[in-house]
């Protein structure tokens, strides 16, 4: 019997160094994470390792649960749980629950695949399951003021919208004051490799 294979996103091979080199230092008081969006999970495989004094729990749509079983099962890791189905804007499942609260949502390259009536659904969600406190975390390609950074996000931006029209790489000051509205504030905004950025909230 052939092995199933596991899916693969090269794209986490390339920035799960940079990104863990980031989160190290405003995770090193977190206890408990919860990762939307989670893909094919190669993230959590390669960080939670280095992120032992945290649990890192999974999350994504039904269509990628079987996609991070599969890593998982190769590759077990005492300090990550699920995956668990969080499909953003349906009603039903209902956001993550955790029996110790989520001090800290992680969410990488996802934001610009949501329609904004799911990202403004999201951030809903933020605000009435989390605790004061809680970091977001949203690592991606943004607009900052309505504008490319670059010519080749300007490119990806278009390649998103071919696939799907209500797509596209959302502009960092919508994402900021729609998570205002939602009691959370800016922490920080990190340049990261290839264009992209890692955004950092706390909920007030």
């Amino acid at each position: 019997m052939c092995q199933e294979e596991k899916p693969h996103a090269p794209s986490c091979d390339k920035n799960k160094k940079p990104i863990l080199d980031c989160l190290w230092p405003l995770l090193k008081d977190k206890s408990n994470l919860l990762e939307i969006g989670s893909g094919t999970g190669q993230h959590a495989v390669f960080m939670a390792p280095h992120l032992k004094h945290l649990t890192w729990t999974l999350s994504d749509i039904k269509d990628r649960q079987r996609g991070m079983s599969l890593w998982l099962r190769e590759e077990p890791i005492i300090n990550v749980k699920g995956p668990i189905l969080y499909e953003i804007g349906k009603n039903t499942p209902h956001f993550p629950k955790s029996v110790k609260p989520f001090d800290v949502v992680f969410t990488s390259n996802t934001l610009h695949i949501l329609n904004w009536k799911n990202v403004e659904r999201l951030f809903k969600d933020l605000k009435e399951n989390l605790e004061k406190e809680t970091l977001f975390i949203a690592y991606g390609a943004f607009k900052f003021d309505g504008k490319y950074t670059t010519e080749s996000n300007k490119e990806f931006d278009d390649w998103l919208k071919e696939k799907d029209t209500n797509s596209g790489l959302k502009n960092f000051e919508d994402i900021t004051q729609k998570l205002l509205e939602n009691n959370f504030n800016l922490l920080e905004k990190i340049n990261m490799p290839a264009n992209n950025n890692l955004l950092v909230y706390k909920k007030q």
